[in-house]
């Protein structure tokens, strides 16, 4: 009897209001006999319980609200939301006066488990020392992979990876040798600032030391890009690097960048930083903590100056001998954020000829 009224129930097209009124008449007192009313009662006991859970249970296992906020960690206001989006699968049920909803266990399962299973970004920036945009490209080129289930992006609209992968990515990258650092390896952190002008290919060079394809040592205390040193000239196959983010048209790359992330890109410090929100060359403004500003402006900046710690690298001369080197180029325009970056290279080029 039981597996009849579920098929029937799968064919009734949706109408779960008509289809629960019928089944209850087949066990009221007032409209079958005592035998009849015993034998659907047993067949079908949630038929004649709370709403809530009466008739999803025939088609599907279902599960109440309540139930879905405390599997899935999520409030009330946040499953009515994913509910009016259409990104929670659910029926509605009429209970005397009420309706509410019923909701697909295995759906929410699914969900619980995914979000579970993920995290949001910033361990793995925070453990690396890397900014966001870094993340992004690990993310995007599948390095690590990106949490991506619609209900849980709906929520939470900050890049979130996959716990599992973020742990195994960086296990992997504190293997690197121990110790002994060659005269002349300097901080991942301070190297990188070597590359300029564009999104530094943070991918392709912690993908390269992940591999074994370029040598590190890992010494001291602190995030992975300063205990992890590298030699420069081990760096330079990345000098052309360029991370081409059209590429990957789907993924959400971030259209703004925080005061922090923005230092990185534009190998300055943070005082500099300021100075070019005090001037207007960047507009700065609260994102929650952080003070964020349009990821294409810096982008600009970097591709017209190229600051004093990417000249020394460049050179590979101390930093405080950089203005007296440039002192002897010929007129090269100065600007908060460096110098002249055409300029820089033209003068590198013209010295390696000399």
């Amino acid at each position: 009897m039981r597996a009849q009224i579920e098929e029937a129930g799968l064919r009734n097209g949706g109408d779960h209001r008509s289809f629960r009124a019928a089944l209850l008449k087949l066990g009221l007192p007032r409209n079958a006999k005592p035998e009849q009313i015993t034998l659907v009662r047993a067949a079908l006991p949630e038929v004649f319980e709370d709403a809530r859970l009466a008739l999803g249970g025939l088609i599907k296992p279902v599960i109440s609200g309540s139930d879905v906020c405390k599997k899935a960690a999520i409030d009330p206001s946040e499953l009515a939301a994913l509910r009016e989006a259409g990104l929670v699968e659910h029926f509605m049920v009429v209970k005397t006066t009420r309706t509410v909803a019923q909701y697909d266990e295995a759906f929410v399962d699914e969900l619980a488990r995914r979000k579970r299973g993920s995290e949001r970004v910033s361990r793995l920036e925070q453990d690396l020392g890397v900014p966001r945009y870094a993340s992004e490209q690990i993310a995007c080129t599948g390095d690590v992979a990106r949490e991506d289930h619609p209900a849980i992006t709906f929520l939470d609209p900050v890049l979130r990876l996959v716990s599992e992968d973020v742990g195994r990515f960086i296990d992997d990258l504190e293997q690197g040798s121990e110790g002994g650092a060659p005269a002349g390896a300097i901080p991942l952190g301070t190297a990188m600032r070597r590359i300029g002008g564009r999104l530094k290919p943070w991918a392709a060079v912690l993908g390269a030391m992940r591999r074994g394809d370029l040598p590190y040592w890992i010494s001291g205390v602190g995030r992975f890009n300063r205990r992890a040193h590298v030699r420069l000239e081990d760096l330079e196959q990345f000098l052309d690097c360029t991370f081409h983010e059209e590429a990957w048209p789907d993924f959400p790359f971030s259209s703004e960048i925080t005061q922090v992330d923005t230092m990185d890109l534009l190998n300055l410090d943070q005082p500099a930083v300021r100075r070019l929100a005090e001037t207007g060359d960047l507009k700065f403004r609260p994102s929650g903590v952080a003070l964020v500003t349009e990821r294409q402006q810096v982008l600009e900046l970097a591709n017209a100056w190229m600051s004093t710690s990417e000249i020394a690298l460049m050179f590979r001369i101390d930093v405080r001998s950089v203005r007296g080197v440039m002192l002897k180029a010929p007129r090269i325009a100065r600007h908060i954020a460096g110098w002249d970056r055409a300029a820089c290279v033209e003068f590198a080029e013209s010295r390696l000829e000399v």
